[in-house]
């Protein structure tokens, strides 16, 4: 094997193993099925795939993906994507069941789930080009995944304005988003700027919530409405949000500076770290105030 050819190889695993889409999935409240649903998908689990509908094989993947059995839900929706391929939910469930499986894995089995992440988001914008949650769960993997894994700059903004022409609010909240992690200073101060002072603040995506609370405090000092906004998230979140709810407790926790902070640190003492990964947008803003 020639030195190029071997350097590539080393690259491309080296980006696999440096992405990571959210925080491990043991930060996030762990979703408990209902008596009749776990009775289901027992029941459904025990029958082979084949003899399955695909309305049952549906209902069997959509119910691994709330149980944290990724691995059985990603087989599922592998299956449903064969049978049909241009079916909104089974793009979508691949794409979401490949990012369970990924998040917080720096293993070389996330390669696989790498590549099924972005190839079916893809298809999941492609088949309903007015979903906000796709575009930007496809945003956050071109601007996170290396070129030579299909990721870049140029793909990202493209979903930006994509994003923007379905809603304002959330389009001037993916440029934010999008500044901040290419690090354009000048770009984010203007979008910040709108983001803060739109008057019709309507959240279709949950985590913008939380990246505008992260602005309110950390670049407004505007705690009233970081306050508000980090209760709102909290009270919105899902399993599927890019930032655990804990995040946000911790922000609350910060601005009350009433014991909260050192009781989540002594429950999670991983905590700070772990912001320091993955709260990406409040490191960038900490970096360009302390300039």
């Amino acid at each position: 094997m020639g030195r190029a050819k071997l350097l590539g190889i080393l690259f491309f695993i080296c980006g696999v193993l440096g992405f990571s889409q959210r925080p491990p999935n043991d930060l996030f409240p762990k979703t408990i099925l209902k008596i009749n649903e776990t009775e289901q998908l027992d029941f459904l689990r025990n029958q082979s795939a084949v003899t399955l509908t695909t309305v049952e094989l549906l209902q069997r993947a959509n119910l691994s993906l709330q149980s944290q059995r990724y691995k059985e839900a990603l087989q599922d929706f592998e299956l449903l994507c064969d049978r049909n391929p241009h079916v909104f939910s089974h793009q979508f469930g691949r794409a979401a069941a490949a990012g369970f499986l990924l998040s917080g894995d720096f293993g070389i089995s996330a390669i696989r789930h790498v590549i099924v992440l972005r190839s079916s988001f893809a298809e999941a914008v492609r088949i309903r080009p007015s979903s906000l949650l796709s575009r930007r769960a496809l945003l956050h993997v071109y601007l996170t995944l290396p070129r030579l894994l299909g990721g870049g700059e140029a793909k990202a903004w493209k979903q930006v304005k994509a994003i923007k022409e379905i809603s304002d609010f959330e389009g001037i909240m993916a440029a934010l988003f999008f500044s901040a992690q290419t690090g354009k200073s000048s770009d984010f101060d203007s979008y910040a700027r709108s983001a803060y002072a739109h008057t019709l603040k309507t959240f279709a995506i949950n985590d913008s919530r939380y990246e505008l609370a992260v602005v309110a405090q950390h670049y407004f000092a505007d705690k009233d409405l970081a306050q508000a906004l980090y209760k709102d998230y909290i009270a919105h979140s899902t399993a599927g949000d890019l930032y655990p709810p804990v995040y946000a407790s911790y922000r609350l926790a910060e601005l009350t500076n009433d014991g909260a902070r050192q009781q989540i640190e002594s429950e999670i003492p991983e905590i700070a770290e772990s912001l320091l990964t993955y709260d990406r947008l409040t490191t960038y803003i900490r970096s360009i105030k302390s300039k």
